[in-house]
């Protein structure tokens, strides 16, 4: 079993892409892990007419707005007991704040787990100037 966090750190808000899915992608079918992106859950949760988690997800980001943190770690906590992660979990760009990253953490050492690497994915900034 490995849990691995898999983030790529911008200097700016401006979005390039630079392959970070693809990679996170391949990392967890290397492995044989869930890959697991809180954007992806939460766009998932935000399609569930029916409960009011989901209501209040589609609520803040049709606003713009930050899903509120704990939000966000109950999708987590609820999707660590799929069995297509019984082998372990990369963490798509998450977590994204030191209060994530401790939340992560007691979450993990609840279920006694623990994250076994954080890889940070970096790209050449001539690589990004000629994009």
């Amino acid at each position: 079993m490995v849990n691995i966090c898999f983030l790529f750190s911008r200097k700016s808000n401006v979005y390039i892409p630079l392959g970070k899915g693809t990679q996170s992608t391949r990392l967890a079918e290397r492995y044989q892990i869930c890959q697991m992106s809180t954007g992806d859950l939460l766009r998932q949760a935000a399609q569930d007419k029916t409960s009011p988690e989901g209501h209040k997800i589609r609520e803040t980001m049709d606003a713009g707005g930050l899903v509120d943190d704990n939000i966000v770690m109950s999708l987590i906590d609820k999707n660590l007991t799929k069995p297509e992660c019984r082998n372990g979990v990369l963490f798509d760009g998450f977590p994204r704040t030191i209060y994530q990253g401790e939340q992560l953490d007691k979450l993990l050492e609840s279920k006694q787990k623990r994250l076994d690497a954080v890889l940070e994915y970096a790209v050449c900034i001539l690589i990004i100037q000629k994009r």
